[in-house]
């Protein structure tokens, strides 16, 4: 089964797509977004074949529904399945759903948490770019170290401002800082 979702955060960058849920034998198996002025019928919310309506579905429009009211992890509890992925790639998943809604982590601090060691920074980095469930694994919080190591210095001096480059997103950096700045901006 596939589901359509407009997006209604409010935010123009984020509102300007749609976002796509594959759903599998109950199991949430992919995840995309989708440019509006590509998408094609925007009247389409699901398709019209494939499964009935389950768990699995009424879990993504209640993961919204926390999502949009600033939940710290709306999706934690997903029924997910990592088709084709390797120990690595499920561990680095799993890591990602353990951040926090507006927790920014290093691609070193990601390899540390998930493969055991900062070195793997290269290794975490390509599988986000592989993550076949942004949003809901949420590949969008980490970010270069020197990203991080900025934030902490102007949250320690209170002075500066964020950088603007948060680092590559396969759905474009534009995309990625709105969701770095919807999800700081509201939180539980």
């Amino acid at each position: 089964m596939r589901i359509i979702i407009p997006l209604e955060t409010g935010h123009p960058v984020i509102d300007s797509n749609l976002f796509e849920v594959v759903i599998d034998n109950g199991m949430v198996i992919a995840t995309r977004f989708i440019e509006i002025s590509s998408r094609g019928d925007a009247a389409a919310i699901s398709d019209a074949g494939g499964e009935s309506p389950d768990t699995a579905a009424d879990w993504i429009i209640h993961g919204f529904e926390k999502w949009y009211a600033g939940c710290a992890q709306p999706w934690c509890d997903a029924p997910i399945a990592y088709p084709g992925s390797s120990t690595a790639g499920a561990a680095v998943h799993d890591a990602l759903l353990a951040t926090q809604r507006g927790e920014l982590i290093s691609y070193a601090a990601l390899a540390r948490r998930a493969l055991g060691t900062a070195k793997a920074a290269r290794a975490a980095g390509t599988l986000c770019a592989r993550n076949p469930l942004p949003l809901l694994v949420p590949c969008h919080r980490v970010v270069p170290c020197a990203v991080t190591q900025h934030i902490a210095f102007t949250q320690h001096t209170g002075s500066g401002s964020i950088p603007p480059n948060y680092g590559n997103y396969a759905y474009g950096r534009e995309l990625k800082k709105a969701l770095i700045e919807y999800e700081s901006a509201i939180k539980d």
